[in-house]
């Protein structure tokens, strides 16, 4: 059922106010018109020149000191003769690192980073703050955890000395403390909320979706798309809830950090394979069979693998996941281009928006982590831009295709209306002609019915409108149900001359009456060397 251009008009408003929604969360997370993006080359970073008034810094890249193998306090650090200078993750798997920041004095500051999937003994001024996980020196003893870190410090001779105790045995990077959020306390608490709105905009929405479509196929059933695209949106909401600013964490501090890892690796291959039966299920034969089984077969291996190998090969293995978002996503976006040639309905062109955009974040995003950015300080929420809104358009088509088969119900109902009326017709109008003519005149075999007075035929209340002769024919035949009659008889008896006379008489005549009772559940067979057997359908096995 193809949308006509009032229906496309009509929905031109819907997906207005989802790119508005989607772009107010990309907004809301990126905040770049407030971020200052920051490189530094050495471990001391110089802000003395950025206004943080208004604004925060975001530091990214540069160096910092530090001691491999050992755990020290600030003290011993500074008395330490073994100091490096470099990326400390590279060098060792447990270290201590500090970096310094160079600030205004005399003002309050905030910092704002995570302890992304390491463990972390934090010391701000050579002050204990928080430790995230158990430090270990190996891999039985190291306990990691992830969480938001959120400080108010106040500068020592406008220095801020920053140091880590770290240990990551499980992850194939991370603990550089040369990586942070800096600013006023205003411009950070700010920076928190919009992270946290953004983030809960996006888990209701996915929340939402996924219970009104799982709904939706408990009233359609036969409608699998709803099912699929509910799980689908499962799953994202379970790795928004993983990522970003750890919604997952934040409700379950418990919560094992090798559960919430898998959880956010394994959701992209999930993803994937959910997405492609939906769309599957949603456009049939857009899938090619062969590639549906390939695509399914891999995402699936690729999900087993992250559920089951150590974590520092699935970080190493990242790009795999990314390979085959863009595997599976660039071949539905080459077959809907084919489609194009024929025409895409609604649904059809509102997917292949979503899947170029989808497609556009996965590149940007797998460019971050080669370390080659585009636009810099907008990257940060661009993900979840693009999942909001393949989620959202999804949504769309979903609904649409709903209403399709929706449609289709009740027009099969309505068939099934009419037939049900038709069938009662035929009964009223049977039993009107069996009462109109006395029973000895006819001769009834389920829907089909002789009156042998007036020499007609009728199948249900259609006339067969049937020659004498094939009146006769079929009389005579009726009359030996089951029976094999030979050929030479019933021209004797039909045609009233012998049956050598013209024997292609007789075939033609009963071909012409085996067309006429197709729809009967009735026969006529020609067996050999017997004759000829009315029957019934169902017997001709038998005979």
């Amino acid at each position: 059922m193809r949308q006509t251009k009032s229906d496309r008009w009509t929905l031109f408003p819907l997906l207005f106010a989802i790119l508005l929604l989607c772009y107010y969360v990309w907004q809301l997370k990126a905040d770049y018109t407030a971020q200052i993006v920051v490189r530094s080359d050495t471990p001391v970073w110089d802000l003395r020149d950025v206004d943080m008034a208004t604004h925060y810094v975001r530091t990214r890249g540069g160096q910092a000191e530090f001691v491999p193998n050992a755990y020290l306090t600030p003290e011993a650090f500074e008395t330490s003769s073994d100091i490096q200078t470099g990326a400390p993750e590279d060098a060792a798997q447990f270290y201590t690192a500090r970096v310094r920041l160079l600030v205004p004095d005399g003002r309050v500051y905030a910092l704002y980073f995570s302890s992304v999937d390491y463990t972390d003994s934090i010391y701000i001024n050579g002050q204990h703050m928080q430790t995230v996980g158990q430090p270990g020196t190996s891999a039985e003893t190291n306990v990691p955890q992830t969480t938001f870190v959120y400080y108010t410090v106040t500068p020592v001779n406008g220095v801020i000395e920053v140091l880590h105790q770290c240990s990551n045995f499980v992850h194939k990077e991370g603990g550089n403390p040369a990586g942070l959020n800096i600013g006023s306390v205003e411009s950070i608490s700010r920076y928190h909320a919009r992270q946290t709105l953004g983030t809960a905009i996006i888990l209701g929405c996915l929340l939402l979706l996924a219970a009104v479509h799982f709904m939706l196929f408990l009233l359609l059933k036969s409608y699998r798309t709803n099912l699929y695209f509910a799980l689908f949106c499962l799953v994202l909401l379970l790795r928004t809830g993983v990522t970003g600013t750890k919604a997952v964490t934040a409700l379950y501090p418990d919560i094992s950090w090798y559960v919430t890892f898998r959880m956010e690796y394994m959701a992209i291959p999930a993803a994937c394979l959910l997405l492609t039966l939906a769309l599957g299920a949603m456009f049939p034969g857009l899938v090619q069979k062969q590639v549906k089984i390939a695509i399914l077969a891999g995402n699936a291996a690729v999900a087993l693998l992250y559920l089951l190998a150590p974590t520092v090969f699935i970080t190493q293995a990242l790009p795999v996941a990314y390979a085959a978002v863009l595997l599976t996503g660039g071949y539905l976006i080459g077959r809907f281009v084919l489609r194009l040639r024929r025409g895409l309905d609604t649904e059809h062109l509102i997917m292949l928006c979503a899947l170029v955009v989808l497609v556009y974040v996965m590149v940007r995003e797998m460019l971050y982590h080669a370390d080659i950015l585009i636009f810099p300080a907008a990257h940060s929420g661009m993900l979840d831009f693009g999942v909001l809104m393949l989620a959202l358009f999804q949504m769309v088509a979903a609904f649409y295709g709903t209403v399709r088969q929706v449609a289709a119900a009740r027009q099969n109902e309505e068939i099934a209306r009419l037939e049900a009326e038709a069938l009662r017709r035929d009964a009223l109008l049977k039993e009107a002609l069996h009462k109109a003519i006395p029973k000895e005149y006819l001769v009834v075999r389920g829907p089909l019915t002789l009156n042998t007075q007036a020499g007609q035929a009728f199948l249900s209340e259609e006339d067969l409108l049937l020659t004498p002769k094939e009146f006769t024919l079929l009389h005579l035949l009726m009359q030996h149900e089951g029976e094999a009659v030979p050929g030479q008889r019933l021209y004797e008896d039909v045609w009233k001359q012998p049956a050598d006379v013209d024997t292609r008489t007789l075939r033609s005549t009963v071909s012409r009456l085996r067309k006429k009772l197709e729809k009967s559940g009735y026969i006529i067979l020609n067996i050999k060397g017997r004759g000829y057997v009315f029957a019934e359908e169902s017997a001709k096995n038998t005979l």
